[in-house]
């Protein structure tokens, strides 16, 4: 008999549900590997302080920690803590600014970094890169967007892709084809709502996934050299082409394209909609991957993916930016030490064990990917690979004081409480009091700068 892809998908979500509880069990008992008490004072002593995903994030990070305290045995010692995901950005600066502070801690890019880099947290990396030549082994999207204020202040040590996962099984049976343009799309997703399949997954309930959608809408409409400008408030958040993208939002859910009461579905839920084949499309991160594979990395059910179209006849443009990242602690007493841990962790043995770990996409371009399925090697192809333009969204290309407005006023505008104009209007009014700082990538010449649209 066939496997029964219903109950594989639910059997997935419950382990899920058993990694969110011990994750939040970590989290009370505050994440660490034990300190011991170091027989040789000439021990340099390195805290790390990370991220927690899930189980296996976990486990991967502290296999992480003791392979490189066994390879520097008398030399190196670290010990790794963490948190869960949604305690982290209100936990870290309190952790950074305690007397036991990590001299090395996680990371998102874009206006994170940027906000890091202001607290005067961030050590700057340039020597760093050049001395382990880190640009010829790393992503070429990840290290360009470590760039802040002419110096480099991050690692990217995981990468992610933003795509429109769909389900081929329901697009076969209803003779849908791949759209090669947004229009296109718009004949799929009605035709799919007419035949009761929910068009487009949004599962915003934490207010971050709708953003998704909005940049790619606005980047494949008016091109990046307009989001840009908008970023770096060249462009007003009140100029009408983002009142358009928040109005176009309103329509697709005034149409019933998105799932019903999309702002009071989390991921989780929606991951089992996704799963049991009650929706046909769901443009969002290739970080979902983990949630569509059983436990032999094969895919739950049938799935596959393709690049958000544009509105013309121009190549669309994907999002390719940093999942995770490094930053070391311009504070730590041990920068040289903790720019070999780095190193470590960068290393093509370290992150063909992170994919290994079920934990994918590696920001080492070196790293084999001939083991995973055709999708997730597919996928992670194109992310080792990607040197054109690129973009990040909202919340990670812009601080958290303008981004976190923002994405109160999209989630109200998706049902009424607010309108696009006044959307606009207080995104505008909120950015205004922020100071304007340039999140664009940087490349070394003018040639590259052209050719990926700058």
């Amino acid at each position: 008999m066939p496997p029964n892809h219903t109950n594989m998908a639910m059997a997935n979500m419950s382990r899920q549900v058993c990694q969110v509880v011990f994750i939040a069990a970590l989290n009370v008992l505050t994440v660490g590997c034990a300190r011991p008490k170091a027989a040789n004072t000439d021990v340099v002593e390195l805290r790390v302080f990370d991220r927690i995903t899930t189980v296996m994030s976990a486990e991967y990070s502290q296999w992480l920690v003791a392979s490189f305290n066994a390879r520097n045995k008398g030399k190196i010692h670290v010990t790794w803590s963490g948190t869960e995901d949604e305690t982290f950005k209100p936990k870290v600066n309190v952790v950074l600014r305690s007397p036991s502070a990590p001299d090395v801690f996680f990371t998102w890019e874009g206006g994170w970094a940027k906000y890091m880099v202001d607290s005067g947290y961030a050590e700057p990396l340039d020597r760093y890169y050049e001395r382990y030549g880190w640009d010829r082994e790393l992503n070429r999207a990840g290290t360009s967007l470590a760039w802040l204020d002419s110096h480099r202040y991050f690692v990217p040590t995981k990468m992610a892709a933003s795509i429109v996962w769909y389900r081929p099984d329901i697009f076969e049976r209803y003779g849908l084809a791949v759209p090669r343009s947004w229009s296109e799309m718009l004949v799929v997703a009605r035709q799919l709502k007419a035949n009761g399949i929910i068009p487009f997954l949004m599962a915003n309930q934490r207010r971050w996934p709708a953003q998704f959608m909005w940049s790619a809408l606005f980047v494949n409409k008016y091109g990046l050299d307009a989001y840009n400008c908008l970023l770096t408030r060249k462009l007003p958040w009140t100029d009408s082409r983002v009142v358009d993208i928040f109005a176009l939002m309103k329509t697709l859910s005034d149409e019933g394209l998105f799932e019903e009461e999309s702002n009071a579905i989390d991921v989780t839920p929606a991951a089992t909609l996704f799963a049991t084949g009650r929706t046909g499309m769901w443009y969002q991160g290739s970080f979902l991957l983990t949630r569509f594979m059983d436990d032999r990395d094969l895919p739950l059910f049938p799935l596959d993916f393709f690049q958000f179209p544009s509105f013309d006849t121009k190549p669309s443009t994907v999002s390719v930016f940093v999942e995770d990242g490094l930053m070391i602690n311009s504070h730590s007493l041990h920068v040289k030490e903790a720019a070999e841990f780095l190193d470590w962790v960068l290393s093509t043995e370290a992150q063909q064990k992170q994919l290994e770990s079920g934990l994918p996409f590696p920001a080492n371009i070196n790293v084999d990917l001939k083991k995973l399925p055709a999708v997730a090697q597919e996928l992670g192809q194109l992310i080792a690979s990607h040197s054109t333009a690129t973009f990040m969204h909202i919340d990670h290309a812009l601080s958290p004081a303008i981004s976190n407005p923002f994405l109160d006023f999209l989630q109200a505008v998706l049902v009424g409480a607010m309108s696009p104009e006044a959307a606009a209007a207080q995104t505008e009014k909120v950015a205004a009091g922020v100071d304007s700082t340039s999140l664009r990538p940087r490349y070394e010449t003018d040639i590259e700068l052209v050719q990926l649209g700058f």
